[in-house]
């Protein structure tokens, strides 16, 4: 069963019936199919409606080949929102900031996708807004009970079917996040961390907002413990923490002090929220039993301290981190432009870690989110052709012969789940996607794995047999031979077995791995991931 941060509440409880405003207790009858978003929008929210002709959006909401989701309020509240920002209509807050109104529209929207509210989930919305932003879902209970987008605006009306999408009424505007992760440290309450940031000089990790040589967004987590709970902890200052962490080296800029590895720890690699947590458990909890290992021991991601990893534990229906904290009630998914902020409840000190359980995705690295349909849980079955300069150094291949067009593509089919699963060998393709590739009769793909921890490991793959097709593959690790032939060639039928390689691999200590596969006889060959197994 999956492990939730905090309990989910029941579709009952949730959908309005705790509203309270001023047309409690009239009937709305939702508009009918048979229109676009465009003229649902225009006969329903016209200051909105306004809105969208001034910013030139208006025709985006009336392509009915276009599904989207669009969040938006009543005219009062959004002329609220207006003249909190100095402006009396929409003409003039348009006229004068043209480009944030746009982004504003922007931000409340998410084309592609056409979400109704029995498709929301705690945590990160599945896919970005068309300003490039993730919307958070928090669901809550109680008097007040509801959804809420952002922390902040509670989805009050909801579900109005349009040809090309659904609109979502919300109790107030969603007010779009600006800062960055540094931003986020910058408001009062975070002032020691934000200190600890500035004394390591590390931060244009936390204010960086897209990847140069791919054009992408960053993405990261931040854990983050704010003031009052390191003054629980008897840590008042930034010289106490420099003692506790660092003591008698001063050379804080160094990427090996130890001040500047602790506050790159609490950053990781990928932007998690609560849900993506919760997602990965499953993942790991639906292995073949006898297989694997049990996943009391957790998991690691990597941090951007150089070859140092967060250790992430369930404890019933909450999460350890490293063995020593966990979230703040309410202070999770925090979105930020370039990632999230979990508030944690204690001083997060770096721990070594070894043997522990480790799958590494083929398409983990964050240069595959540049794919439109990366990990996109509604599409069905998906293919596009990889351009190897932009996975580079991270994952490589050479063709036979050399620059052999579309040798390997991104493919995924994952419609009805994020996670396939397959019946036949009770194994899960995760994320339901991998690598397919045909690189030629002496072609080879290779990955540049994320930190594993040290320790002895069976190595097993995680490849799909192809009916006639398949190739056959020898697998090495650090340039170094494992195991026999893989084949990937099957003359009757295709299926998704786990491929033990090795009964034993010692790695000294917790590093990158570059992990290949080489053409032992041409064909295709599908990576979905390979499974490192601690022997204890």
């Amino acid at each position: 069963m999956k492990k939730s941060v905090y309990l989910l509440i029941t579709a009952g409880l949730f959908l309005f019936a705790a509203c309270q405003d001023d047309d409690a207790g009239k009937m709305f009858e939702p508009p009918g199919t048979d229109q676009s978003a465009q003229f649902l929008i225009r006969d329903g929210y016209p200051e909105w409606y306004k809105l969208l002709e001034a910013t030139g959006m208006a025709t985006a909401f009336n392509l009915g080949s276009t599904p989207l989701t669009c969040f938006v309020t009543n005219d009062s509240v959004l002329l609220e929102y207006v003249e909190s920002r100095g402006y009396n209509d929409i003409s003039s807050w348009v006229a004068a900031e043209p480009d944030f109104a746009q982004f504003f529209v922007r931000y409340h929207t998410v084309l592609n996708q056409a979400y109704e509210l029995s498709m929301f989930r705690n945590g990160k919305m599945q896919d970005s807004t068309a300003s490039g932003d993730f919307l958070t879902c928090r669901f809550t209970s109680g008097m007040d009970g509801g959804i809420y987008i952002n922390n902040t605006s509670k989805i009050f009306r909801g579900d109005y079917e349009a040809l090309n999408g659904f609109i979502h009424e919300l109790n107030r505007v969603i007010d779009p996040v600006t800062q960055t992760l540094y931003g986020y440290v910058e408001q009062p309450g975070y002032s020691l961390f934000k200190q600890a940031i500035d004394a390591t000089g590390t931060r244009n990790y936390f204010d960086q907002m897209t990847v140069e040589q791919l054009e992408i967004r960053c993405r990261r987590t931040l854990f983050l413990t704010p003031d009052e709970v390191y003054e629980e902890n008897g840590i008042n200052s930034l010289d106490d923490l420099k003692t506790l962490v660092s003591p008698g080296r001063t050379d804080y800029t160094d990427p090996e002090n130890p001040l500047n590895l602790y506050v790159l720890f609490h950053l990781l690699e990928g932007d998690y929220s609560t849900t993506e947590l919760a997602e990965m458990y499953e993942i790991l909890d639906r292995r073949q039993p006898g297989f694997y290992v049990s996943t009391s021991t957790g998991y690691t991601l990597g941090t951007y301290a150089e070859n140092k990893l967060m250790l992430i534990q369930a404890l019933g229906a909450e999460y350890i981190f490293n063995g020593q904290v966990k979230f703040r009630e309410d202070k999770n998914n925090q979105p930020v432009r370039n990632g999230f902020v979990h508030e944690i409840d204690g001083v997060l000190e770096i721990v070594e870690h070894e043997n522990i359980l480790t799958t590494i995705e083929t398409t983990e690295w964050f240069g595959f989110t540049k794919i439109r349909e990366y990990r996109n849980q509604s599409i069905e079955r998906f293919k596009q052709y990889l351009v190897a300069e932009e996975l580079a150094p991270w994952f490589t291949w050479k063709t036979t012969p050399a620059n052999k067009p579309n040798a390997v593509a991104y493919s995924a089919f994952t419609t009805g789940s994020y996670s396939h699963y397959t019946y036949n060998w009770g194994r899960v393709m995760a994320y339901g996607d991998f690598i397919i590739a045909d690189v030629g009769a002496a072609g080879e793909v290779t990955l540049l794995t994320r930190p594993i921890p040290k320790g002895t490991y069976k190595v097993n793959m995680m490849a799909q047999t192809i009916k006639q097709v398949g190739g056959i593959f020898q697998l090495y690790i650090d340039g170094q031979k494992v195991g026999g032939n893989i084949s990937m060639y099957d003359p009757e039928w295709d299926s998704v077995p786990a491929r033990e390689v090795t009964s034993e691999i010692i790695f000294e200590e917790t590093k990158r791995h570059t992990i290949t596969l080489k053409a032992v006889k041409s064909g295709t060959m599908t990576w979905d991931s390979i499974v490192f197994t601690p022997v204890i």
